[in-house]
């Protein structure tokens, strides 16, 4: 790309940043930089820049600058979700497909900026792959390459089975907040047997282990109070004795 195309380039991002701007857009800085395909499909395999190696990302490049060599298929951007943002711009695009994909290029970086679903995004990742890299690096050095890629072999086989919303948190507001803890506290009108339940359930239990079924009469529970048990008492009977008055009139 000649510098006259550089140029008018650098006068065009301004241009095109106010027209966003205008639009109501609210992007991140954003640096542009020209590539030639084999950065651009280096960065396109290994998602981000600066990444640990393995041989899933080689295997990408080859596949994705295969085809681009073909003719198959063009990568003509990437954006970097970062704070401030990057983008990369294929050098062998023409002075208006790059200006089309810087307005592109913005039209991302607004949404990584205020989408809920990009707003816990790690705007340092670029450093924080770094920093994975070099420990992968130390890792190699001391347990051996084959140790470390056996390793990474079995954690990126079930990365695709990573729950991607299991980090993302749901802000409540207060008053929704407020309004689930009212219905969680309405009482309806057979909570009490309902509790009651639950309370004597171990109590059911270790009756039936000791006397091999349960006797008619009233469960006193220690946190009951005598009304409790006087209808969880009567509601176990009429069970017991609907049970009985069933097995009594089955044909044998």
């Amino acid at each position: 790309m000649e510098d006259r195309e550089i140029k008018e380039l650098e006068k065009a991002v301004e241009q095109i940043w106010e027209v966003a701007r205008g639009f109501g857009l609210d992007p991140y800085p954003t640096n542009f930089e020209i590539v030639p395909a084999t950065v651009m499909y280096e960065v396109g395999s290994y998602a981000l820049p600066g990444r640990y190696s393995h041989w899933t990302f080689g295997k990408a490049y080859h596949r994705m600058k295969t085809m681009y060599d073909f003719g198959l298929s063009k990568i003509y951007e990437v954006v970097i979700n970062t704070n401030p943002s990057y983008g990369f711009l294929l050098e062998t695009n023409s002075p208006i497909q790059n200006k089309m994909v810087i307005a592109h290029v913005l039209g991302h970086v607004d949404f990584f900026k205020n989408n809920t679903y990009f707003s816990k995004t790690n705007r340092r990742m670029v450093e924080s792959v770094s920093t994975h890299a070099q420990r992968m690096m130390e890792y190699e050095f001391k347990y051996g390459r084959k140790t470390v890629e056996r390793f990474l072999d079995s954690v990126l086989a079930i990365e695709e089975h990573i729950d991607p919303y299991f980090f993302i948190k749901r802000e409540v507001s207060i008053a929704e907040e407020k309004r689930r803890e009212e219905y969680r506290r309405k009482d309806g009108r057979y909570d009490d047997l309902h509790h009651e339940k639950f309370a004597v359930t171990g109590a059911v239990a270790t009756r039936r282990d000791r006397d091999g079924a349960r006797r008619d009469g009233i469960l006193r529970s220690a946190d009951a109070d005598k009304d409790h048990e006087r209808r969880l008492g009567q509601h176990l009977a009429r069970a017991d004795h609907a049970r009985t008055r069933f097995e009594r009139q089955r044909p044998h």
